[in-house]
């Protein structure tokens, strides 16, 4: 499970169900109408409450993926190709945090 063409198998699934999603975003109304008669609309809250969980996750795995091994992979090994990742991207978003801007949010 933690191979890395598993790990880009579990992407491509996140991104049929981004398409699922949108898809249908796009289609609700139209079927809503056509069967109801009633005009219904489907705005941005909509598309960030379900997709944003996808994308976190896809953000993680695009991240995740190539530092796997091919064929089989642990979580040790997985572990010792990430750390020092993860510690630069800890420490400079720390920088950055307390250098730049006080906001969490951005």
């Amino acid at each position: 499970m933690l191979s890395r063409e598993a790990l880009f198998l579990l992407n491509n699934l996140l991104f049929m169900s981004i398409l699922v999603v949108c898809f249908w975003g796009v289609i609700f109304p139209l079927v809503s109408e056509l069967f109801t008669g009633q005009k219904v609309t489907v705005g941005p809250p909509f598309y960030e409450r379900a997709t944003s969980p996808l994308f976190a996750s896809l953000m993680f795995l695009m991240g995740v993926a190539p530092l796997s091994a091919w064929g089989h992979s642990t979580v040790q090994t997985l572990g010792r190709a990430m750390w020092k990742s993860a510690l630069a991207a800890l420490i400079v978003t720390g920088v950055l945090f307390f250098t730049y801007t006080r906001n969490a949010i951005a």
